[in-house]
């Protein structure tokens, strides 16, 4: 099938084949329509697509160009309708039809087109029952020339895949490539077309958002096409794609929840491959610092690990040691922490918004409690000043023993009645004797 487009003013070329071909009307002042010459019913039949409201060209013309200011020539919708009729100038009008109502005053010609052949007409204002086959009747040339025109006013583009067009394309698959808290890629992939597809993405509000450049490969004359786009707002998102050269358009839908954080335990949801607790315990420890672990098993997707203190604060950790068994992972993170604190481990699975957590009180025997701290200080540095002070009387104490100018007794108890030492005794017995 051979197809081209060209653009049509105000003179209109008839003398087509069979073969389909594409017309873009965009010259004439509020007019935006599509016509096609192709294989309806007629050999030569021009579709011209509309949409509701706007005004429209019907085209007919004469390939002789010759003019027609004198010869009579009749429009009608579905051969009941007269929609509108040239006379002849000075020609009697009896016996011939008359305009129908419905048309009156939206309906007119080009009359300074008629030297040249041109019995187009316009019809302003359409409306969806407007749509019809048209023909444009010369009755008095010889041999007789009738030209058809389907027009369709209202939805241009339709899903078409109940008509088994070849090469209609077929619904779009639409998938997420990747999601963070923040943002998500969606792709959008249409197959096996013919004519090339155009695709956009649009959101709940019918807004045309900007996408990536569309991937498009071509393979026996069909074509696939491949269009990313990066939304950062939970909404409906649609995929379009359209076929304009046969009026088709399909669409698949897709609904994104950006979360921008907020993530959850969902354990209770059964999700296949949801991280299951951290299961976290002290490897070692000393005096000044203690090395935790904290180890996830069976998870899917693979979860991201991380430690932070009671503040939620972010720690420092190791790289994490990751193995893969079945398509589960196994995550160990270690970190060493020389502060006494509540300590967590949160694994993370961003693709499906799945958080948990477990927690851990390590003391560190020669580290400062954080939440001690002031305290600690307040307490030890009087300690030290009084034991100096204490260290210092002691010292001065021993030193005036040591000189003689302190001297230490010593008693004896022997007894109530018993001299207390040796001068005591003799002057006992000088007493005695004196007797």
């Amino acid at each position: 099938m051979v197809q081209s487009s060209l653009s049509v003013k105000m003179m209109f070329n008839l003398q087509t084949s069979s073969t389909t071909m594409k017309l873009l009307l965009l010259v004439f002042p509020l007019l935006c329509f599509e016509v096609t010459f192709g294989d309806i019913s007629e050999p030569d039949v021009i579709k011209v697509i509309v949409e509701e409201g706007s005004d429209v060209i019907l085209p007919c013309s004469l390939s002789s160009k010759e003019s027609i200011m004198f010869q009579l020539f009749v429009w009608t919708r579905d051969h009941q309708k007269t929609v509108f009729v040239h006379y002849p100038y000075f020609h009697n009008r009896y016996g011939y039809p008359t305009q129908d109502e419905e048309f009156i005053g939206r309906v007119s010609h080009f009359d300074d087109e008629l030297k040249s052949g041109n019995a187009s007409i316009i019809i302003r204002n359409t409306e969806v029952a407007d749509s019809g086959d048209y023909t444009c009747d010369f009755p008095q040339l010889q041999p007789r020339q009738i030209f058809h025109i389907k027009l369709v006013v209202g939805g241009i583009f339709n899903d078409r895949t109940a008509e088994n067009i070849p090469g209609a394309a077929t619904k779009p698959y639409v998938k997420t490539l990747n999601q963070t808290q923040y943002w998500a890629l969606l792709q959008c992939e249409v197959r096996g077309s013919f004519p090339k597809p155009k695709l956009h993405w649009q959101d709940s509000d019918g807004n045309i958002l900007h996408a990536e450049e569309p991937k498009v490969t071509e393979r026996g004359g069909r074509y696939d096409i491949i269009l990313n786009i990066t939304v950062t707002k939970t909404d409906n998102y649609r995929c379009v794609a359209t076929q304009e050269e046969i009026n088709h358009q399909i669409y698949s839908e897709i609904y994104m929840y950006i979360y921008g954080g907020v993530f959850k335990d969902r354990r209770a949801e059964n999700i296949p491959g949801t991280a299951p607790k951290p299961s976290v315990t002290p490897l070692k420890q000393t005096k000044y610092w203690s090395l935790l672990q904290c180890e996830v098993r069976g998870a899917l997707p693979k979860p991201k690990l991380h430690w932070q203190d009671s503040d939620g604060n972010i720690l420092h950790a190791e790289e994490p040691k990751v193995t893969e068994r079945r398509d589960r992972y196994n995550v160990i993170l270690h970190i060493n922490v020389t502060k006494t604190d509540n300590y967590r481990c949160v694994a993370t699975q961003e693709k499906i918004k799945h958080q948990v957590d477990a927690e851990m009180y390590m003391f560190v025997f020669g580290g400062i409690s954080k939440d001690n701290s002031g305290s600690c200080y307040q307490w030890m540095i009087p300690f030290i000043i009084l034991s100096a002070l204490c260290c210092y009387f002691i010292c001065v104490l021993l030193a005036l023993i040591w000189k003689g100018y302190i001297t230490l007794h010593c008693k004896k108890d022997r007894g109530a009645a018993g001299p207390h030492n040796q001068q005591e005794a003799v002057q006992l017995n000088t007493r005695r004797e004196a007797v």
